[in-house]
């Protein structure tokens, strides 16, 4: 019997010129997330395996090609401010992913 996969969040936050890059709010959205049972491609996590600091555009790419593997995106409180959320927001939109808040997924929207 073949197993579920489950689902696949991309999660999008404000990170330039957070503390700590925005990375505690994402490793802690990720972390309920996960808990949740979804898959969760959180580019903190993605930002801690590069060699070294990445450049912002090179970041973006990256970026859009994991959010494009991945069903959904999870938009964190403040994202419409951050430049590069929105251009992963815009991306989801017109790919057809769900998007929602955490407070969206964390309610169950798909497991």
């Amino acid at each position: 019997m073949r197993s579920k996969r489950a689902y696949r969040l991309y999660l999008s936050a404000p990170m330039s010129g957070q503390p700590n890059h925005g990375y505690d709010r994402l490793n802690d959205a990720a972390y309920r997330l996960r808990r949740l049972g979804y898959a969760v491609t959180n580019p903190a996590e993605l930002d801690e395996s590069e060699p070294s600091e990445i450049r912002w555009g090179a970041a973006i790419i990256r970026d859009l090609q994991w959010l494009d593997s991945c069903d959904g995106i999870c938009l964190l409180d403040g994202w419409e401010a951050s430049p590069g959320a929105r251009i992963e927001h815009e991306f989801a939109v017109r790919e057809g992913k769900e998007t929602g808040s955490l407070d969206y997924w964390t309610r169950g929207a798909r497991r």
